[in-house]
């Protein structure tokens, strides 16, 4: 692993908030609030037209942190009248509302200088001699913690750090921030700008350096190499997982039997829960009552990561239903209240074993290969071409993303305004029907003209071979009259042939205009078929890009049916190996980049950079 030789940056960005000398009244007495007491207030005051306030675990958590810090864990919020803390609340949305167009405007421009000049502060460090940026420089700040799912601390104070709970990664002998940091440090092999624990939570937070860092994407390659390395090396890595689960060590048993499930279920090893997760679990936290074995069927059912419910259920290899049944077993014997099958193993023993069989595997890994194989198999089955609209091949992203989201699973809640969507695609398509027969009418009486052109095109021909012939005959008379013999006897024989031969003479003058008359006739109607096959080709071309546009609503309708309860997010961002993507789009003529959005872009800017390498 590459090693930093110089790092320099100026600090975390610190929210200050200042004081306002607000009061509430508790039990009916007054009592002016302390900084930290009243950014507690107004936090839960905001929160007075939400829903929250009537979910009772979200207040009696609120109110318990909130008393604490009045000197009465025992007040609720009947006790306390929040009156100047709303009227405050209400004159500073008073005061918004009221705002001009030009003086919005103009704060928005003044926020936005700021936020410049403390990302040119907070949010570049120089690494290793380059000026790189940092992707999260802002520590959070208080706030009441909200939760996902039936998260039992949902509600109660999440407080922000402080300088002194911060521990700053910088290379020896650079300038240090100002301030009184808990700690600065130097671990050159890490990525992070600073961390602290989370007073809540008790984990451990970082801010870290952006994803468009070098160092940082060439970690990122080396974590979809290993990923490659899975599937080069999957029989084998099943084989001795197998192999492991026959092992008289019962703790190898119980690490192998882990690996197993980790792998065929594609979870996560158990001991990575985010804050505000509820009570979710993963392989290694896996509870009997997740479990249902009867015979070799084996139904997992349990809350992973985001309060998402996994069910699946499946035929399973004798010796891991077994190994499985028997760790359950032990785990009812223990007595717990909460028993867990894998008792005292974790991501560390895990990774240990699997590192063992192939040379940098990890649990994360297999959630990569799987990931980036299901959207790979997807691609190469997906009837797609380069000659197939933009939308059908964003519609095969999409599908092949959903298929990772899935083996991952990372669901979503249903829309809010699910119904409302439905809707406006039911209306779009009944416009887009509209046109099409708008634009299929115009087709019709384009053919039905041009069948009217052509049809006049051919009498004019007609005309003109007629004409022609007219004209031919007039020529034979001519020639005829003029081949009569001249041996005429008087003057008036002689005269009468030369107005013979005058008038045959007029004859072909004239036949020749009519010739060229009905010639400049059938070049006029010639013209006019060319303006009325170009005038069915427009018509033509719109019935096509009405059906087009119908059908790239019904890929939308499609893709947000489909998509509804997976969140394709996650996956494209941290599992699926952006280099797939982009061979597809190589060989199918779809740019990656209209699939990927602008900040996973700079993330995975290096799969171009490779291509070019």
């Amino acid at each position: 692993m590459t090693k930093i030789e110089q790092l320099i940056h100026n600090g975390v960005l610190l929210s200050e908030i200042p004081s306002l000398s607000l009061s509430i009244e508790i039990n009916g007495k007054p009592h002016k609030l302390t900084q930290k007491q009243e950014e507690m207030a107004i936090a839960w005051v905001r929160k007075l037209s939400t829903v929250y306030v009537d979910d009772p675990v979200f207040c009696k958590n609120f109110f318990q942190d909130f008393g604490e810090e009045l000197g009465n864990a025992k007040l609720t919020d009947e006790d306390i009248d929040f009156s100047e803390i709303i009227d405050y609340v209400e004159k500073q949305k008073e005061i918004r509302e009221a705002k001009t167009k030009e003086q919005k405007k103009q704060e928005r421009e003044e926020r936005k200088v700021i936020r410049e000049q403390l990302k040119e502060k907070y949010g570049i460090a120089t690494l290793d001699g380059a000026q790189v940026e940092i992707s999260n420089y802002t520590a959070e700040p208080s706030s009441i913690f909200m939760g996902r799912g039936e998260h039992p601390m949902r509600g109660k104070w999440k407080e922000g750090p402080s300088k002194a709970d911060i521990v700053l990664n910088l290379s020896p002998e650079v300038p240090r921030p100002e301030g009184e940091w808990k700690e600065i440090v130097w671990e050159p092999e890490c990525l992070w700008i600073a961390k602290w624990i989370d007073k809540l939570s008790e984990k451990t937070k970082y801010v870290w350096l952006s994803d468009t860092t070098p160092i940082k994407q060439d970690r990122e390659i080396e974590k979809y190499d290993k990923a490659n390395l899975v599937g080069d090396n999957l029989e084998a890595i099943r084989k001795q997982t197998l192999d492991a689960i026959k092992s008289e060590d019962k703790r190898i048993r119980e690490i192998a039997t882990a690996c197993y499930i980790i792998d065929h279920l594609n979870i996560r090893v158990g001991d990575e829960k985010d804050e505000d997760e509820a009570d979710t679990v993963g392989a290694t936290t896996l509870r009997p009552e997740h479990v249902k074995i009867s015979g070799l069927n084996v139904a997992f059912n349990f809350l992973g990561k985001d309060s998402v419910e996994w069910n699946k259920e499946g035929e399973f290899p004798e010796i891991f239903v077994t190994s499985l049944q028997e760790l359950i077993d032990e785990a009812n014997k223990s007595g717990d209240d909460k028993p867990q099958i894998f008792s005292d193993i974790g991501s560390r023993q895990v990774n240990a074993f699997l590192g063992e069989i192939v040379e940098g595997l990890t649990a994360k890994v297999f959630r990569t290969y799987h990931a980036t194989t299901v959207v790979q198999n997807y691609l190469d089955e997906a009837d797609i071409d380069s000659s197939d609209a933009d939308f059908a091949k964003k519609e095969a992203a999409v599908m092949a993303n959903r298929e990772a989201a899935i083996v991952c699973t990372h669901k979503k809640q249903e829309p809010k305004n699910w119904d409302n969507r439905i809707q406006r695609f039911r209306e779009r398509k009944l416009k887009g029907q509209e046109r099409i027969g708008k634009a299929e009418d115009n087709q019709t009486k384009s053919e039905e003209r041009l069948d009217e052109l052509q049809e006049n095109l051919k009498l004019r021909r007609k005309q003109v071979k007629e004409q022609e012939k007219h004209l031919a005959q007039a020529k034979d008379d001519l020639a005829e009259i003029r081949n009569m013999p001249t041996n005429f006897t008087t003057q008036k024989e002689k005269d009468r042939h030369k107005k013979a031969i005058e008038k045959a003479n007029k004859k072909v003058d004239s036949m020749k205009k009519k010739v060229i008359a009905a010639e400049k006739r059938v070049e006029t109607a010639k013209g006019q078929v060319e303006r009325g096959k170009n005038s069915l080709g427009t018509t033509k071309e719109r019935v096509y890009k009405a059906k087009q546009a119908f059908k790239k609503i019904e890929s939308q309708e499609k893709i947000s049916k489909k998509t509804k309860i997976w969140n394709l997010g996650t996956s494209l961002k941290s599992y699926i190996d952006p280099r797939v993507y982009f061979d597809w789009g190589k060989e199918v003529d779809y740019d990656w980049r209209n699939y990927y959005s602008n900040t996973l872009q700079k993330k995975f800017s290096w799969v171009e950079r490779d291509e070019n390498e």
